[in-house]
């Protein structure tokens, strides 16, 4: 019950798996969004020429270029997006991503950016309520101790 060669991933030359850096995952999600979202509307109102040129979709090179990451990145980014149905793979001339009505509107009710603010607001809030216990504590301690 060992590990076959077929099952073993080898990188290609010169390729580094893995290279993430710590980003703000779903800021960049609102970004890819809004990136991917802008043509779709166009392509909807048929406004500028994206209707005319059938340009529904956002390539992988403008992705990586606009959102200054790599593969990898993009990887991670979008899983979460294919997941909820937000993206679609595009692969009509060029490889990328286009948006959903889904993804249309999980960027205008900035669905990501509200997700960290959430976050946020709850550490706010489960750290004051840490000081005001530690403090109330404190304040019986000596109350008692006089």
């Amino acid at each position: 019950m060992g590990i076959d060669n077929k099952d073993v991933v080898t990188p290609k030359k010169g390729v580094e798996y893995g290279k993430i850096r710590k980003l703000k995952f779903n800021k960049k999600r609102h970004e890819l969004l809004k990136l991917i979202s802008t043509n779709r509307i166009g392509a909807e109102v048929k406004e500028n020429d994206f209707y005319q040129n059938n340009v529904i979709a956002v390539s992988f090179e403008q992705i990586l270029s606009k959102l200054e990451i790599n593969e990898h990145e993009r990887f991670v980014i979008s899983s979460v997006l294919f997941e909820e149905g937000e993206v679609k793979y595009f692969d009509d001339g060029f490889k990328g991503l286009l948006a959903t009505r889904k993804g249309v509107s999980a960027y205008y009710t900035e669905k990501y950016i509200n997700i960290d603010s959430n976050k946020r607001r709850e550490n706010i809030k489960f750290y004051f309520n840490l000081l005001t216990t530690l403090l109330s504590l404190l304040i019986a301690i000596l109350a008692l101790s006089i």
